[in-house]
């Protein structure tokens, strides 16, 4: 098994605290915020968020949730604040160490539109056999944004994220990931960090090339995924294309508004999802990330991604290649993810011990099906831990 040794630094315990004043800000905002007047697209899902939704998600913001209430449920978990020596930034993160010193680490890694509230539901299932961290990215909720001198980029943000493991005292670790998380974990799987000793993904990004499987030698399953990856890259990833390349623009427009971003990130929701969320789960996301004044900052990382030159870099992840993961991995696969691999696709980019596909679940599933990733993940991690303990 895992030992966990003494942290290096002790973190500070962090309380969520909103000021009134902001929370009276943002509802005033809202209330001025207007719904445009009928027009044709926003009666039609397939072109965004329908005004009928935004409708219903303003009144529930305005008149239903409960801020106060969401901000106790989240401080009933452990939050504290760490500061990276090397870079001066602070890391917000949730940690949940186990009674059992000698369970594995388990570093849980969210993306955008999201936060590390998208795994408050998995800790349940996980938390009696794991020690758990769950930071905030930077530039998300608590922590604090990138640098103002220089760009900042995923390469950064995994050493940082190891770093942390570090300080914390884990030796050795597993990596869950999806979205940023699931290009974070592969960094950190393909990188020079000794202590990772596994990578879980609920994202395999790899693009066509020859040296994979033709889609019509694939299963038909496979072959739809692979359609609605190309429909996704042609009607669905322009909000990613704008954060690339225009992301000051994108950051002012969602800064000034709190309508504004609960159209951008509730379309995601929508569309991402096995099943719509309940406007609860959306308003929740959304009012975390106003009321954090992270609208602005947490879109830095589509830059390193989807410019052209660095899509080129992120698609070497096979054999030999930079970002061949190096160490066990894991993937689970679920129906409605918006970029769906083959198996074997997924296979070529890492040394695969894991693979389960799910009828149910999108691209969010520790909050749309917990139980079924705690699964996988419980099975992902013995199965690594197994094979440690055979070399042993």
């Amino acid at each position: 098994m895992m030992a966990s040794q003494e942290p290096s630094i002790t973190p500070t315990p962090f309380r969520i605290s909103i000021p009134k004043e902001k929370l009276v800000a943002l509802r005033t905002l809202l209330e001025n915020s207007p719904i445009p007047a009928p027009f044709y697209e926003g009666q039609h899902a397939n072109f965004g968020v329908t005004t009928a939704w935004m409708t219903a998600a303003k009144d529930y913001w305005l008149n239903s949730f409960d801020w106060t209430e969401y901000e106790n449920t989240l401080n009933t978990y452990p939050h504290f604040l760490l500061t990276d020596p090397n870079t001066s930034q602070t890391l917000h993160f949730l940690h949940h160490r186990c009674a059992n010193a000698s369970a594995p680490a388990l570093l849980l890694l969210h993306g955008w539109p999201s936060s590390f509230a998208e795994f408050l539901p998995l800790i349940p299932h996980l938390a009696a056999d794991f020690h758990l961290v769950i930071p905030s990215l930077p530039g998300f909720c608590f922590s604090t944004p990138p640098p103002l001198a220089h760009d900042f980029t995923l390469a950064a943000c995994a050493a940082q994220l190891d770093t942390l493991m570090q300080r914390l005292g884990y030796a050795a670790y597993h990596v869950h990931g999806g979205d940023l998380g699931a290009f974070l974990g592969r960094l950190l799987g393909a990188g020079p960090y000794p202590a990772v000793r596994g990578v879980h993904a609920t994202m395999v990004w790899v693009l066509p090339r020859a040296e994979l499987a033709p889609p019509t030698s694939l299963p038909a399953r496979e072959q739809e995924g692979l359609r609605r990856g190309r429909e996704f890259a042609s009607v669905g990833s322009a909000y990613a294309l704008e954060h690339a390349t225009r992301p000051a623009t994108i950051a002012h427009v969602l800064a000034a508004s709190p309508l504004a971003l609960l159209a951008w990130v509730g379309e995601k929701f929508l569309a991402w999802t096995h099943a719509p969320p309940p406007l609860r789960t959306v308003v929740e996301a959304a009012a975390l990330c106003w009321l954090t004044a992270t609208p602005a900052t947490a879109v830095w990382a589509y830059r390193d991604i989807f410019l052209p030159a660095r899509l080129r870099a992120w698609n070497r992840v096979l054999p030999g290649e930079a970002l061949w993961i190096r160490v066990p991995m894991g993937v689970s696969s679920f129906a409605s993810e918006i970029v769906p691999v083959p198996r074997k696709w997924a296979e070529m980019t890492g040394r695969m011990v894991f693979w389960r596909w799910h009828e149910k679940g999108g691209h969010f599933p520790a909050f749309e099906t917990p139980e079924t990733l705690a699964l996988d993940l419980r099975e992902f991690v013995d199965i690594v831990e197994k094979s440690e303990r055979a070399k042993l």
